[in-house]
């Protein structure tokens, strides 16, 4: 079994229904999550367990998981997606005149979980934005020592992606501005390419 953290309560629905339909068991814990999903958890009825830090570190149901022998006997890897939200959420900032609140304070009290799990219990990291610095502010909060990570970088270069940025004027008509989107769906039907379009409001 793995556990996911994760930053946002859809994202996570939308990666436990995937993988359900894949035919992998796969559940989302919430804050409202009842005795019996929890004691699933235990039992290991599921391989991939996604929660919020909030509902990890902040409630007791979490610290009566990770001191369960069974639990920790299924427990192969703690994964954090969307890693940055560390340093980004979880520290304070200082600002000139005082320290300022961090957003979302369990992600910087995350240490908590590595040291809740056996030392044998693989923690990834995941982030496809972090700078160098950013990623030794996860560390450091993580208090995981450098010689003991394992890095693999990969550019987050899409080739399939394009931009283009067009100006358009307000006075010109909108089968003007999307005559070469609009030709393409009719030529291409469902093979044409995605397309998000961004506008200045």
């Amino acid at each position: 079994m793995i556990v996911i953290i994760s930053p946002l309560k859809s994202l996570m629905e939308e990666q436990v229904a995937y993988l359900n339909s894949l035919g992998i068991a796969a559940v989302c814990i919430t804050d409202e999550a009842n005795d019996h999903a929890m004691q699933d958890v235990i039992q290991g009825k599921y391989s991939h367990v996604y929660a919020s830090p909030e509902c990890i570190l902040a409630t007791t149901k979490w610290r009566y998981i990770f001191a369960s022998k069974l639990f920790l006997e299924n427990l192969s890897g703690v994964a954090n997606d969307e890693a940055h939200c560390i340093s980004q959420w979880g520290m304070s900032s200082y600002g000139r005149r005082k320290e300022s609140i961090p957003f979302r304070k369990w992600y910087g009290n995350l240490c908590e979980l590595v040291s809740l799990v056996p030392s044998n219990v693989n923690f990834l990291i995941f982030t496809a934005t972090a700078t160098q610095s950013t990623t030794d502010c996860i560390l450091d909060s993580l208090h995981i020592p450098v010689k003991k990570v394992y890095t693999v970088k990969r550019s987050p270069n899409r080739n399939n992606l394009r931009y283009s940025l067009q100006y358009i004027d307000n006075n010109m008509p909108l089968e003007m501005v999307f005559r070469g989107i609009i030709n393409e769906v009719f030529q291409k039907g469902a093979t044409t390419e995605r397309t998000i379009i961004y506008c200045q409001t």
